[in-house]
């Protein structure tokens, strides 16, 4: 499998994840209100959805900038339920889980410009 299919592979889950916390959102104690938990989750997910498909659309193999922008976002999640002082049951392992899958995406080699 090449560099580039093993990186979109891999960026499927964070579309799964950003379906999970935009599904979540609304199905939480609370969800069908706008609080911060509910908008952040479904923020988040609409997110990681909308980058995770702009490196799937993206014609280099590694293409960095969605990728680090899923890291970004990761990071926002596991440290939003502390800032906002709601439960980081759903939002900690999914930016986990999306920071894991990005910087591993990271570590393949980016496709060179050739003259």
């Amino acid at each position: 499998m090449t560099p580039e299919g093993i990186v979109k592979g891999l960026v499927w889950i964070n579309i799964f994840v950003g379906a999970w916390l935009t599904f979540t959102a609304w199905i939480t104690p609370g969800g069908l209100t706008t609080s911060a938990l509910t908008l952040n989750d479904a923020a988040l997910g609409g997110l990681l959805i909308v980058l995770a498909a702009w490196t799937l659309i993206s014609e280099e193999e590694r293409p960095a900038t969605p990728l680090w922008l899923q890291v970004l976002a990761g990071v926002w999640l596991v440290a939003a339920p502390f800032a906002f002082g709601f439960s980081p049951w759903n939002d900690v392992p999914a930016g986990l889980l999306a920071i894991t899958i990005s910087v591993m995406s990271l570590q393949f080699p980016a496709t060179r410009m050739e003259a």
